[in-house]
Order: C-alpha cells, then sequence, then structure tokens
C-alpha cells in the first residue's frame, strides 16, 4: 500500500516568512493563472480554504465535496484530501497549527474543536 504524503508548513519561496507556526496567502497567488490539481494528501497543520469565487472538487477524508462560490474548507491535522481548482478561483488560504494557535484554556480548544467538526460550510449571500 502506498503511503500519503504528509505536508508541513514552510514559507514559499516568493513570500515572506511571517512564521513556521501560521502563513496566509491568496489563492490567485497559488494558482498563478492555472488551473491546480493537488494529489493525495494530508497536513500536520490547520487549513481554512475560504473561497469568494471557486470552481472545482474537494476529496476530504475520502468524502467528495464541490467547490463552489461563497464557501469554507476547514480542516483538522492528520486529515487526507486532494483538491482540484480552476485557475480563475478567488480567495484566501490560511494554515496554523497548535504552536501558533496555543492553547490557553479548555474554552478555546472546544472552540477550535467544534469549528473543525464539518469541512464545508457554504455561506448564503
Amino acid at each position: 500500500m502506498k503511503s500519503i504524503p504528509v505536508r508541513i508548513i514552510s514559507p514559499a519561496h516568493n513570500e515572506p516568512a511571517i512564521s513556521q507556526t501560521f502563513r496566509i496567502r491568496e489563492i490567485k497567488a497559488i494558482l498563478g493563472g492555472r488551473d491546480m490539481k493537488q494529489e493525495l494528501h494530508r497536513h500536520n497543520f490547520y487549513f481554512v480554504l475560504v473561497l469568494e469565487k471557486g470552481k472545482g472538487n474537494h476529496v476530504i477524508d475520502f468524502t467528495p465535496y464541490k467547490v463552489g462560490n461563497h464557501c469554507i474548507f476547514v480542516m483538522r491535522p492528520g486529515q487526507v484530501h486532494e483538491l482540484t481548482l480552476k485557475a480563475d478561483s478567488a480567495g484566501y488560504l490560511m494554515e496554523f497549527n497548535l504552536e501558533f494557535y496555543r492553547l490557553a484554556d479548555r474554552g478555546t480548544g472546544e472552540l477550535l474543536r467544534k469549528a473543525t467538526a464539518s469541512n464545508l460550510c457554504e455561506v448564503n449571500r
């Protein structure tokens, strides 16, 4: 059986390194005018994809989701996913790990657990 690669937070070569524990990037800059197809992988950090405009597919833990306008994908460390985005998608990708988040109290940890209970939130406009 082929193992699933694990990605870590690392600064991109064309972006300033703000932190090894947090980064936020614009989707248009990531895509560079081209469609994107990420093969199956997992992360060791939280992954929040906020799309104002989007088209494609996102498979999270082997459950398929359609990527559309005004949707937010939230993933916990260790979840498996595969992402396809069309070149004209727009929004932001935020990545952070627990070192950045620093759970100050039990209530804060509970809030993060609830926020990541659902992988997709579609915002009605």
